[in-house]
């Protein structure tokens, strides 16, 4: 297989090619240039696949600081080999001609894949929360109702199915489906001392007027003094018995420091870490970093978490996670790669569950700012329990219908649905209604 690019070389194009049919579809090919508008795809049976190109309006809408505003759509019944019943066209347009041994298609598969897998928009639209996070209403995703879906997992269906088509010599349907269980560990316990247990409930009697919540600080802080349970954040054996269970393992990202209210005073309590760390290293699961607050556009601040984790883990710091899932083209990736770390879990939105990159399939990233492929593999965030419970108040029953649907999209594409299940999120009233989802939810996707 030969696939020819326009001769006006840029490293974005041939990322997007490699992503897509590489890393999402495991083809091999040889990549030549050469004076054309479009990418062609010519099988080693004469037959073509011709693909629209619209990278350049990709890089004029850069120098605009301009993203699409709208898109449109293409049906099944305009073009067959869609795997759903219709694609959202961020580039191109909906049409395709087929012909004996030639298809050409409209939608340039390859120039939205690459606005999705390097959150593109991200830095040329700079809108920010309160924590500095790129919102997911702002997102097109999630403006023209696409966000639960994975768009670059469905348009490389759409190159292979057309391949197919055109009589290819197809490697098997990539089944790499997996489910990865991720804990954020932003406070180590909820009674590490007496003042914790006054502050708290202090604050509920008289800040938030709520005395269900004082009594249950009484009587689970004296339970817990009195040796007749666990503190309500210790839940890590439980984590790891319900990942045994099942034949998997829980990946634990411990926060390494961070001097802001946000930050659960990890700074100074730092030392209490590496005990839960041995254990959890003992028990053959993995240990991960979670970079405070700040440190996601502080190289200074990240350098030094990364040198402090080092210092007290039991195993070789290689995944995580940045805090609060802040997040910022340009900077984060870039210090994750140069403290040689392998594996980021960050882009997920925190008020909205769904496919922030357009894809559930893991992937090498791309650094817009310096144009070059990084070494850093990003592991999308499908979903998390405080989206449901924090930000979008939902009933369990919502909860686990969300969970359910987004789990057997992934599962129907080969990809990982990586969860985010918070060692705080059981034994407190908050997450009481929920408890149960988490065991449900590990069960069902374990057996898939």
């Amino acid at each position: 297989m030969i696939i020819s690019l326009p001769n006006n070389y840029h490293p974005e194009r041939s990322y997007a090619v490699n992503c897509l049919m590489k890393t999402m579809l495991r083809f091999d090919f040889e990549l030549q240039w050469e004076e054309r508008s479009d990418t062609l795809i010519t099988l080693f049976n004469g037959h073509q696949l011709v693909i629209n190109d619209c990278f350049h309006i990709l890089l004029l809408n850069e120098r605009s600081r301009n993203v699409p505003k709208s898109i449109c759509w293409a049906s099944k019944t305009e073009i067959s080999f869609l795997e759903e019943n219709d694609l959202p066209i961020i580039f191109g347009d909906n049409k395709c001609e087929v012909s004996f041994g030639k298809i050409r298609i409209g939608i340039d598969v390859f120039t939205a894949s690459f606005f999705s897998l390097t959150r593109w928009e991200e830095h040329i639209t700079q809108t920010k929360d309160s924590h500095g996070r790129f919102p997911a209403q702002a997102s097109i995703a999630f403006q023209q109702g696409f966000l639960h879906r994975p768009i670059v997992d469905e348009m490389a269906a759409l190159v292979r199915n057309s391949l197919a088509h055109l009589g290819a010599s197809l490697p098997p349907r990539p089944n790499a489906y997996r489910l990865k269980l991720t804990h954020d560990v932003d406070a180590l316990y909820l009674w590490p001392n007496w003042f914790s247990f006054l502050k708290k409930t202090t604050g509920d009697l008289l800040k938030r007027g709520d005395l269900k919540a004082a009594k249950f600080n009484l009587h689970s802080f004296f339970n817990h003094k009195f040796k007749r349970s666990r503190d309500p954040f210790d839940s890590y054996d439980y984590l790891m018995d319900v990942s045994e269970q099942h034949g998997l393992i829980s990946h634990f990202y411990f926060l390494a420091g961070g001097k802001t209210k946000y930050d659960n005073d990890m700074e100074r309590n730092f030392s209490h870490v590496q005990p839960i760390m041995k254990h959890i290293h003992e028990r053959g699961h993995v240990v991960g970093i979670h970079p405070s607050y700040l440190s996601a556009t502080d190289g200074q601040i990240f350098d030094q978490e990364v040198r402090r984790f080092e210092s007290v883990s039991p195993q070789i710091i290689a995944e995580g996670r940045q805090h609060f899932l802040r997040f910022e083209i340009g900077k984060t990736w870039p210090l994750w790669e140069k403290n040689n770390l392998q594996v980021d879990s960050t882009l997920g939105f925190p008020e909205k569950s769904g496919f922030r990159c357009g894809t559930c399939t893991p992937y090498l990233v791309f650094d817009i700012v310096e144009r070059r492929q990084l070494k850093l593999m990003e592991f999308p965030l499908i979903a998390m329990d405080t989206t449901f419970a924090v930000y979008q108040k939902s009933t369990p029953e919502q909860m686990e219908t969300e969970l359910m649907h987004l789990l057997h999209t992934v599962k129907k594409y080969g990809g990982t649905f990586t969860l985010l299940w918070h060692n705080t999120s059981f034994q407190v009233p908050e997450y009481q209604p929920y408890e149960q989802i988490y065991e449900r939810f590990v069960a069902v996707a374990a057996s898939l």
